[in-house]
C-alpha cells in the first residue's frame, strides 16, 4: 500500500517489520492549556508557524498548509508507543499563486532546505508541546526506512519527483525531557 503525497507516493516501507503495535510505556502529561487548542506546526528556524490539516484528501489538505498523514501516526499514539509508525507531515514548498509571500513562509516547507542536524521542530497537538531535534537530512525520490519518531517532506523543484526529507527525533514534551 502506498499513501499518495505531493503527487508522488511515499513507499510504505517506512513502516518497520512488525506491524503489531509495541505496549503503551508511559501516560501523557497534563494539558497546557496556555497553549491554542489548534494542532501547530512550527519550525523556528524557517518561520513555519502552521495550523496542521488532517483528513484523508492530502490535495485539499496541502491547500491550506502542512498535512499530517492520515495512516501514518500522530504526537500522541507516537508517545504512548501504540504503533511502530512515525509522524509524517508534508507541506508544498512552493504553494499557490494566490498566497501572499507572509503566507507562504509561515504555511510552507520553502525554506525546508535551510534546516541542519540539531534544529529542533515543535508540534503542538491536543494542547502539549512536542519538541523534535532533527537528526537527517536527505534529498531523495522515497522516504527512507529510517528509526524516527517525525518525518518532514517537501518537493525540491516545482515539478520533480526529489523530496527534501528531514528525520527527526522526539526530545521533550511540555518541556520535559524524554
Amino acid at each position: 500500500k502506498e499513501v499518495q503525497t505531493l503527487n508522488t507516493p511515499v513507499s510504505s516501507t517506512i513502516t518497520p517489520s512488525s506491524e503489531e503495535p509495541t505496549t503503551p510505556q508511559s501516560t501523557l502529561p497534563e494539558k497546557d492549556t496556555s497553549l491554542t487548542e489548534k494542532n501547530t506546526l512550527i519550525i523556528p528556524k524557517i518561520g513555519v508557524n502552521a495550523e496542521i490539516m488532517t483528513g484523508q484528501d492530502s490535495a485539499e489538505a496541502l491547500k491550506l498548509g502542512p498535512w499530517i498523514v492520515y495512516d501514518y501516526a500522530d504526537p500522541e499514539q507516537n508517545y504512548l508507543q501504540e504503533t511502530t509508525k512515525s509522524i509524517i507531515i508534508a507541506s508544498h514548498r512552493f504553494g499557490y499563486s494566490s498566497w501572499s509571500t507572509e503566507h507562504r513562509n509561515l504555511i510552507s516547507f520553502f525554506n525546508l532546505p535551510r534546516t541542519v542536524v540539531g534544529d529542533n521542530v515543535v508540534i503542538i497537538w491536543n494542547q502539549r508541546e512536542y519538541i523534535y531535534q532533527i537528526s537527517q537530512v536527505e534529498e531523495s525520490t522515497y522516504v527512507k526506512d529510517v528509526d524516527a519518531d517525525l518525518i518532514l517532506y517537501t518537493c525540491k523543484y516545482y515539478n520533480s519527483p526529489i523530496r527534501i526529507f528531514r528525520y527527526a527525533n522526539l526530545i521533550s514534551i511540555n518541556g520535559e525531557p524524554v
